[in-house]
């Protein structure tokens, strides 16, 4: 029998730094290689960032995405239950109920005026 050690292959310590060392390189290369194409697209970027800055564009974007309004909130069936169909759907502004603001289309506030008017029955 021999005493002799198998030959170790590289430390596994020497490996992982090679290997890293490796990847640093290469990262930083791609960060220079990045560098100009970031550069160029600076312009269009800004000119971009401008257009959405713009108040006539946010206001088109809310428009069109429905951000400024709101679904009426109204209980239909006790403001209004003789004519539940007057509902629009969709509040023009909110009404303060028990401390509370509630969205309310311009048909249900109407009703809930008039039935206040009216007293109970």
């Amino acid at each position: 029998m021999s005493d002799s050690v198998p030959p170790a292959g590289p430390d596994p310590v020497e490996r992982i730094l090679a290997a890293f060392t490796s990847v640093g390189r290469a990262m930083t290369e791609f960060a220079e290689n990045l560098r100009p194409v970031a550069e160029s697209l600076r312009p269009v970027v800004e000119a971009v960032a401008k257009i959405a800055r713009d108040p006539r564009v946010q206001a088109a974007i809310a428009g069109d995405l429905g951000l400024d309004r709101r679904d009426c909130h109204c209980l239909c069936a006790e403001v209004h239950g003789d004519d539940p169909g007057s509902c629009e759907g969709t509040s023009v502004s909110a009404v303060r109920i028990s401390g509370m603001d509630v969205p309310m289309c311009a048909p249900c506030q109407a009703a809930r005026a008039a039935s206040k008017l009216s007293g109970p029955a």
